[in-house]
């Protein structure tokens, strides 16, 4: 008896975990700009305690985390991140088709630095959008991501990429992030964008 109520309690539990996955996937799609919430719909109106939200505002108060929610604009100048937060990226292309990360707070990472973390996005974009949790989120090998016969390239700028953001979040802290930031990786598995994240859209992004 005691294993069935067992099984029962971790079943709701990974339902739990799922609806929450599955909210936070909502929230970032409607935070990007890329899927907007109607007013009047079940989220929307759950996000707002059933008030008619401000023009353009999209007041998170769902409890779920992380990530956690975007304000629709960022500001750039005196933006001073929660050390523990999950970081807050936006991923674009430049002019001149350049990759660009920015680290919203800590640093730009620009170049093949910032391709290796664009060429993972979409991975792990399919996995949010399916409503996985981060700890279901999975890893690739580099020669999924990589258009290249050897990995050494791909790993020196999985490499490159987490110390820019490790030495801007040192500079700014004053102590190194005690794990890999961005990118993780596992012996074995390969290499994912941290499933924590936020993202934001470079629209958002705002230095006035």
């Amino acid at each position: 008896m005691g294993d069935v109520i067992g099984r029962m309690i971790k079943l709701h539990q990974r339902h739990g975990e799922n609806v929450r996955a599955v909210l936070r996937a909502t929230i970032d799609r409607a935070l990007e700009g890329r899927s907007p919430l109607h007013p009047q719909s079940l989220v929307a109106l759950h996000l707002t305690d059933g008030r008619e939200p401000e023009e353009g505002a999209l007041a998170v108060q769902s409890g779920v985390a992380p990530p956690q929610a975007v304000p629709d604009e960022i500001e750039e100048r005196d933006t001073v991140p929660d050390p523990a937060a999950p970081l807050t990226v936006s991923f674009f292309r430049n002019e001149t088709d350049v990759a660009v990360l920015k680290v919203v707070g800590l640093c730009d990472v620009t170049h093949l630095p910032a391709e290796v973390a664009h060429r993972l996005k979409p991975f792990f974009d399919k996995d949010r959008a399916n409503g996985l949790a981060p700890d279901e989120h999975r890893y690739r090998q580099w020669w999924q991501v990589w258009n290249d016969p050897k990995p050494e390239t791909f790993r020196q700028n999985v490499t490159r990429c987490r110390k820019q953001i490790a030495r801007a979040f040192e500079d700014l802290h004053g102590f190194e992030p005690p794990d890999h930031l961005l990118i993780q990786n596992c012996h074995g598995s390969g290499y994912r964008l941290d499933p924590t994240i936020n993202l934001v859209a470079r629209g958002r992004l705002t230095r006035d």
